[in-house]
């Protein structure tokens, strides 16, 4: 099941719900964004303004495909299996990287930007890994939910140990980074799962709001 085809069965109060989460998932978006900057002016490598403008694009993009992904999942986790929301996650992910990525080149191409220099593993390697991840974490918040857990530790534990195990992946894939890139690409590679863990999390907390009405 896509994230469409799913969104298409919610109820009127779940579609209000998964609005609330893709909103969640643009502050997401916006605040690695604004972090991802700071990390690059302590290293006096602030990109132009144009590339600000193309990599926000990308993130806004990614962070709304897969977080609603797995918050669907989630939600269907609860009634159904704790399998789901690893099905979603394993669905969204690569979507959510291709979407993204063809973005980001638009909005390079659109502004006259030089792209970023190649290098690293190819995108399919990427988009698999991805893949991977967040089907992963969404094994792992389908385990919380099953569990009926609802604090938020337990949510951002999920979300630390699959950014720190699959971030560590791609960050060895990436290699050689200078220093500053490094820095930036770590700080992403964890951060962003906890973050998009940490939606899920407040999706559940929406209580009776939550979109659990698939079918």
């Amino acid at each position: 099941m896509t994230t469409a085809t799913a969104a298409a069965h919610l109820s009127p109060a779940a579609r209000n719900t998964v609005l609330r989460v893709a909103w969640l998932s643009v502050l997401l978006g916006l605040g690695l964004e604004i972090v991802l900057l700071a990390v690059a002016a302590a290293s006096s490598k602030v990109p132009s303004g144009g590339m600000i403008v193309a990599d926000t694009v990308q993130k806004l993009s990614w962070s709304v495909f897969v977080c609603v992904g797995l918050v669907l999942g989630v939600a269907a986790a609860s009634q159904r299996s704790a399998l789901l929301p690893g099905v979603a996650g394993m669905l969204a992910a690569p979507l959510a990287f291709v979407v993204a990525r063809a973005l980001h080149k638009g909005v390079v191409q659109a502004l006259a930007l030089a792209p970023n220099a190649g290098g690293g593993p190819s995108p399919l390697t990427l988009a698999l890994l991805k893949g991977l991840e967040y089907g992963t974490l969404g094994l792992l918040l389908g385990g919380v939910v099953q569990r009926s857990r609802r604090g938020f530790a337990a949510y951002a534990l999920a979300g630390f140990v699959t950014g720190l195990v699959f971030g560590g992946i791609a960050l060895v894939l990436m290699q050689p980074l200078p220093p500053a890139v490094f820095a930036a690409r770590a700080v992403n590679e964890i951060l962003f799962p906890v973050g998009c863990a940490l939606v899920a999390g407040a999706a559940r907390a929406f209580g009776s709001s939550t979109p659990q009405e698939l079918s």
